[in-house]
């Protein structure tokens, strides 16, 4: 199936496949849309956005008709720690994905899944993938700081910056 003109709504805010040092989709179609975040998006503003809520960003895949078949939430984190008002670090993070199982059918059932990166797997380049639904997910790493923090590593919150192609998954999984 081909989808026409597929118009984005960005919205902005995972235990994600394999792992890799460059998006694995080189060779494929252009992606239905790709969400570069923290700046992409708009705020969900403590509300929901698809399945997601609260404050993170959403990124809002949509058809040709402008239905949304997909979210992309940046980003949910786990085992934070606040160092002071202008810092926060965490010992890893998820993107939350969400997919339609038919893209020519809005009201198909919507799929959760996640992209999970721990503090050790955070180098710029990094890729991870997941599918949700008919879509599929690739997440790349474009910056982050790494910061110890009592004898541990931990990626400091404010500084993560993330690349979300979405594809639908037969182009890559038939």
């Amino acid at each position: 199936m081909v989808l026409a003109a597929v118009s984005l709504t960005l919205a902005a805010t995972s235990c994600g496949g394999k792992v890799d040092r460059a998006p694995s989709n080189a060779s494929a179609e252009p992606p239905l849309a790709t969400f570069a975040f923290p700046s992409d998006g708009v705020p969900n503003d403590n509300g929901y956005v698809g399945p997601f809520c609260c404050t993170g960003r959403t990124g809002v895949v949509k058809d040709a008709k402008g239905a949304a078949i997909g979210y992309s939430y940046f980003y949910s984190s786990d085992g934070g720690l606040n160092l002071s008002d202008q810092q926060s670090v965490a010992a890893g993070f998820s993107i939350l994905v969400a997919g339609h199982t038919n893209l020519a059918d809005a009201g198909s059932p919507l799929v959760t899944s996640q992209i999970a990166f721990a503090t050790g797997e955070l180098e710029m380049g990094v890729t991870k993938s997941a599918v949700a639904g008919a879509l599929e997910f690739d997440v790349t790493i474009d910056h982050v700081d790494i910061v110890p923090v009592r004898g541990q590593s931990y990626f400091d919150m404010g500084t993560l910056a993330v690349t979300v192609a979405v594809r639908p998954a037969s182009e890559r999984n038939p």
